[in-house]
């Protein structure tokens, strides 16, 4: 299955007036992107736009022209995150079970690791870093999910949260 249907099940935040882009097409072309180095929502209205005919033919998109990057961070804000993880997250294992059915595998060998987000302190609030900690499957080259480490806390409970949420 691929990765448009799964963001075509995730429910749009948006009143049904005056949308021009679906959802599903608008975060596809914002994962390629960003997969592309766009770093933001300027660089994603510019990928898009430079890259819009190959779109078109080969979503079936009728856009005049790409998302303005304003309507882009719209649509991004707007968003559940929760929605968004467990749709990538589905995703991700279906990839990762295609994946192992092939090889014949019923292993899965998953390595952990934190990072602090750059750009996140809040030096005005008094807010530290945000951290966060991400699950990847070594053999399938997968993410399989991330997770937030809690500001008074370590890795370690992070960690079996995230596995047992696996």
């Amino acid at each position: 299955m691929q990765l448009l249907s799964y963001f075509s099940q995730i429910a749009d935040p948006r009143r049904k007036q005056g949308q021009r882009y679906e959802l599903a097409p608008v975060l596809l072309l914002t994962v390629l992107a960003t997969l592309s180095n766009a770093s933001s929502y300027r660089m994603i209205e510019e990928y898009i736009q430079s890259n819009l005919e190959l779109f078109k033919k080969q979503f079936d998109l009728e856009w005049k022209r790409a998302p303005d990057y304003s309507q882009i961070r719209n649509i991004i804000t707007a968003l559940s995150t929760q929605e968004m993880e467990k749709a990538l997250r589905i995703y991700s294992k279906e990839i990762g079970d295609e994946k192992k059915a092939e090889r014949g595998e019923l292993r899965i060998y998953i390595g952990v690791d934190g990072k602090t987000l750059r750009g996140s302190i809040d030096r005005f609030k008094h807010k530290t870093p945000l951290h966060q900690l991400g699950a990847f499957d070594l053999d399938g080259n997968i993410i399989l999910g991330h997770i937030d480490v809690s500001e008074k806390s370590n890795e370690i409970p992070a960690v079996q949260q995230l596995l047992k949420e696996l």
